[in-house]
């Protein structure tokens, strides 16, 4: 059983991410504010059919490389979303945001 999206937010047309790289953004950002923790790789790959976590990890570094996610290279379940509002499809995440320190 997959975990799909259904906020009108998200039915914008996108430029700049393909229709993959756009449903997993979406569907972590929804797994965050459902589960308050990330999806794990193998967590996306069996919500979209995919048979490697390399898929999964490119897409998610290609998400990394546009800014619109962080992730831990050293933890489990720690892809954070970093915009206040995606610049392709203009949703609003309200997962775990990164806390920036005081100056």
């Amino acid at each position: 059983m997959g975990f799909w999206v259904t906020n009108e937010a998200m039915q914008v047309t996108t430029t700049g991410l393909t229709p993959r790289q756009r449903e997993i953004y979406e569907y972590v950002v929804a797994y965050i504010e459902s589960y308050g923790h990330s999806p794990t790789y193998q967590e996306i790959a069996d919500n979209f059919g995919l048979l490697s976590l390399a898929t999964v990890h490119e897409h998610l570094t290609n998400l990394e490389r546009m800014g619109l996610i962080s992730k831990s290279y050293h933890g489990w379940r720690s892809i954070v979303p970093q915009l206040k509002r995606c610049p392709y499809c203009g949703h609003k995440p309200r997962g775990r945001e990164q806390k920036k320190e005081p100056e």
